[in-house]
């Protein structure tokens, strides 16, 4: 039979790495700093290579995820965990989805660098084009960001009144570990 603690545990690790899936990414950062053609070029092929590695990497952890949780879920008969589990189940496929998405289509970037790779501009026209472009993209990353940063404050702070509240003390920890969980999702967008 699996604990409670041990199912709570499985699912605070699963909700770590959705902070990706909301959060620019700081591998992104390089290419936004690149303000020519050639620095954008050279990035966008490393970054292929990071995409890569860290959709792998998606699958692999989704996969366990998803398997651990499927058989812990069949050993217990406690209706909590079953619930853990199961949402850890569906964490567990939504990163290997992730992850096929990451080694398919890589980066927000990927559309742009195809078409402006594909182009018969002179180089001198890829760099006021790259340049251009990334100037909106880090006005519009730096807007998404904030806002994203507000989000999980006003829904952690919102749990954390709920938790405050709740008599029943299993909801008060299920409210105190998701308050937790959107502070730090609010925290990771100020590095």
């Amino acid at each position: 039979m699996i604990s409670r603690k041990l199912a709570s545990f499985v699912v605070v690790v699963c909700l770590l790495p959705l902070q990706s899936f909301a959060r620019v990414h700081d591998d992104d950062k390089e290419l936004r700093e690149n303000t020519d053609w050639k620095g954008f070029d050279l990035a966008m092929q490393e970054a292929e290579i990071r995409e890569r590695h860290e959709g792998w990497a998606y699958i692999a952890s989704g996969t366990l995820i998803t398997i651990g949780s499927f058989i812990g879920s069949e050993r217990t008969d406690d209706t909590g965990s079953k619930f853990i589990l199961g949402v850890a189940e569906s964490l567990g496929v939504a990163g290997v989805g992730y992850g096929v998405a990451k080694i398919s289509f890589g980066n927000d970037y990927n559309s742009f660098y195809e078409a402006l790779r594909h182009t018969s501009l002179t180089e001198s026209q890829r760099n006021e084009l790259v340049k251009r472009y990334l100037e909106e993209e880090r006005e519009k990353r730096e807007v998404v960001r904030r806002t994203q940063m507000i989000a999980h404050l006003v829904v952690g702070a919102m749990n954390l009144y709920s938790a405050s509240r709740e008599q029943d003390e299993t909801s008060k920890n299920f409210f105190g570990l998701l308050a937790g969980v959107n502070f730090a999702l609010a925290l990771s967008y100020t590095f």
